[in-house]
């Protein structure tokens, strides 16, 4: 695996202590979703994974950036990866639906228990899954963190009430996410 440096200027170069990896999914498609991080906000993601498993890095896992919603206090201890996924998917008679009304195969969907409203979201691929054990492997030697001081995996549903990713019945992250 290789990350591909995209190191922007939205963040702050402010060396904190990181000891959680936030989990989101785009709700789009690459470029759009890194057109999207380019926003001079503060608010942007260490990494992107791309649905063929390439990993863009956009910010040095040393400093941070707004990305949960949840304020300056958590935010400047979690490193931020987006995937990239429609997510959440409307059913409408017998097929199912993007938020931008793109039409999903059903071979490309999971089905979760209802999570705030849906139960349909666009599945990862195996790239992604592959790519997302391999970077959790590297912020954990990246930061020399031993075995019992392992970096947490939440999703950013679990940080904020509003967000719908992920569901924590998600399949491909129920064996990756900390409880």
């Amino acid at each position: 695996m290789n990350i591909i440096n995209k190191i922007g200027t939205d963040y702050y170069p402010e060396v904190t202590k990181k000891d959680t990896i936030i989990l989101h999914y785009t709700a789009g498609l690459y470029p759009g979703s890194e057109e999207t991080l380019k926003i001079k906000d503060y608010v942007n993601v260490h990494y992107q994974i791309l649905k063929n498993g390439n990993i863009h890095n956009y910010i040095s896992p040393m400093y941070w950036a707004y990305h949960t919603g949840s304020g300056a206090k958590n935010d400047r201890r979690f490193i931020g990866i987006e995937m990239e996924c429609w997510g959440h998917l409307t059913r409408k008679d017998n097929a199912l639906y993007t938020w931008t009304n793109r039409k999903i195969p059903w071979d490309n969907v999971v089905r979760c228990r209802p999570f705030r409203g849906f139960e349909y979201w666009e599945k990862l691929t195996n790239e992604q899954i592959d790519s997302l054990l391999w970077l959790i492997e590297y912020l954990n030697d990246y930061f020399d963190l031993d075995y019992k001081h392992r970096l947490k995996v939440h999703t950013h549903a679990q940080y904020k009430k509003t967000k719908l990713d992920y569901p924590p019945d998600y399949p491909q992250l129920i064996k990756i996410v900390t409880k």
